[in-house]
């Protein structure tokens, strides 16, 4: 079966731009009048009737497609996007065959509409339901702007997909639902707050990426001039998809947590593992890291940089200058908005290990290691440092990346490094960001050690935002004011 466009019998292949643009869209307007610009919003003169030609159409595109295609297009779930192909009268119904293509894959069905029912959608209703649909998108990216939200990589849609179909597969199983079953899947996941909002993360991708495909095929159909059984159907189908995004948008972690009967559990967080190691347990790691030669030298910089898995696997640069050495690390994480495409620091070179600083010495090195194996080896170091107290697959303790960036923060804290020159040494472009990481140590705690970085060593690619304190320059209440006066020293 062909593409799209051939389904619909366009002329030519649309563009990306076509489909973007306005004008591939002439809806009808609440007057019943076709837009004249392309707008749904705008009037035109000449007025068309949507339920003309629909029942008599039956069988003028039987031809286009044999009965038995229909066996060659099973139903995938709810992904019916988009635009007939034909429609055949079968006995008391008409069956049309749907197909679109979302996200690199073409996905049909056969969607079956009894005759006896009222096929055609009237003006009104088939203008509510794409100003409907296009409100939502309209929302969604005006969100995703005020977030600065990038496209999802090609390894995060997979993830997504999978995610998806895994939530497919637990509805389906569910009989007897005494609560919506999106709700009742999703209540699964509810106390795991991180669970949950990535699983919610995937359905809205999804639903988002249905809505928009089935627009655009209505659009190729609208232009060709297919106002026929298929296109009501399409239409049906996006007020149904638009429907299922807005169940998704409406997930709340607390009524899922409800319907769950759990209590949330506390994930156990890099932070909070970070107050369950003793004093001097860096050194005990560096010790036991010292006997892997693949990782040694890595294990290295990310106890004293405090790097991110993601770019230790890019490579830090490392140079020997004087009694210092020069770190230069490409930023993870980068976004418009966000993060540093790159920063560089100095170290103290005599808190380092001996032999490290030897190396370095033949001149400048570019240090690495695969995020997936290196978080392996320090599993395995983990291990053999804090062996399992529990039963199998859970430890007190297991090392990470962010366990030393962590610690790195709160060593930082502890020798008053401001704020703005944390986030510089972590790199993020907003000093909040890194109020996030570390603890507050207590003064004269053993807990807290030297850091190697030097203060006043460190450049980024862009300046850090300092953090919003907008909110000191707001008038203390009145009571307040009243209360703080009347209190004496003493009190």
């Amino acid at each position: 079966m062909s593409r799209l466009t051939t389904i619909a019998d366009a002329a030519s292949t649309p563009s990306k731009t076509d489909f973007d643009h306005e004008t591939i869209s002439t809806l009808p307007n609440p007057n019943g009048e076709s837009a004249s610009n392309g707008s749904v919003m705008s009037p035109q003169t000449a007025k068309e009737d949507l339920r003309s030609k629909t029942r008599g159409s039956g069988t003028e595109a039987a031809n286009d497609v044999p009965h038995k295609e229909g066996a060659k297009h099973p139903t995938q779930g709810g992904a019916a996007f988009a635009a007939a192909v034909a429609t055949r009268r079968v006995q008391s119904a008409e069956a049309v065959v749907i197909e679109a293509e979302f996200e690199g894959e073409t996905i049909s069905r056969w969607a079956t509409k009894i005759a006896d029912d009222r096929p055609e959608l009237i003006d009104d209703e088939a203008f509510e339901i794409v100003k409907r649909a296009r409100d939502m998108l309209v929302d969604d990216k005006a969100n995703r702007a005020r977030r600065g939200d990038t496209a999802p990589s090609e390894s995060t849609k997979n993830t997504y997909r999978l995610k998806c179909e895994l939530i497919d597969a637990s509805m389906g199983a569910i009989q007897d639902p005494w609560a919506p079953p999106l709700q009742l899947v999703m209540s699964r996941y509810a106390p795991h707050r991180q669970s949950f909002f990535v699983m919610r993360a995937s359905m809205k991708w999804r639903a988002i990426g249905r809505v928009k495909s089935q627009l655009q095929a209505l659009a190729v159909m609208q232009r060709t001039g297919r106002r026929d059984a298929g296109w009501h159907l399409g239409l049906r189908e996006l007020r149904r998809m638009s429907a299922e995004l807005q169940q998704v948008l409406d997930l709340d972690l607390a009524r899922c947590l409800e319907l769950s009967d759990r209590e949330a559990v506390l994930s156990r967080s890099k932070k909070n593992t970070l107050r369950k190691l003793k004093s001097g347990w860096r050194d005990i790691f560096l010790a036991a890291n010292e006997h892997s030669e693949t990782y040694k030298r890595a294990g290295v910089l990310m106890r004293f940089c405090g790097c991110r898995p993601l770019e230790l696997e890019f490579g830090l640069e490392v140079e020997l200058i004087g009694d210092q050495v020069r770190v230069q690390i490409a930023g993870a994480k980068v976004r418009e908005t966000a993060g540093q495409p790159w920063r560089r620091f100095s170290l103290h070179a005599a808190r380092l290990p001996a032999w490290f600083v030897e190396d370095l010495r033949s001149g400048k090195k570019t240090y690495s290691a695969d995020s997936d194996n290196m978080r392996q080896h320090l599993a395995r170091v983990s291990a053999k440092l804090y062996p399992r107290k529990f039963k199998e697959g859970k430890r007190d303790i297991i090392l990470s990346a962010y366990v030393f960036r962590h610690a790195l923060v709160t060593d930082l804290r502890a020798e008053g490094w401001t704020v703005e020159d944390i986030a510089a040494v972590l790199g993020e472009s907003a000093a909040e960001t890194a109020n996030w990481y570390g603890w507050r140590p207590q003064r004269g705690s053993r807990d807290v050690e030297p850091s190697a970085v030097v203060p006043g060593s460190t450049e980024t690619c862009r300046p850090v935002r300092p953090p919003d304190r907008a909110w000191l320059d707001k008038d203390v209440p009145t009571d307040r004011k009243k209360s703080t006066k009347a209190r004496s020293p003493s009190q």
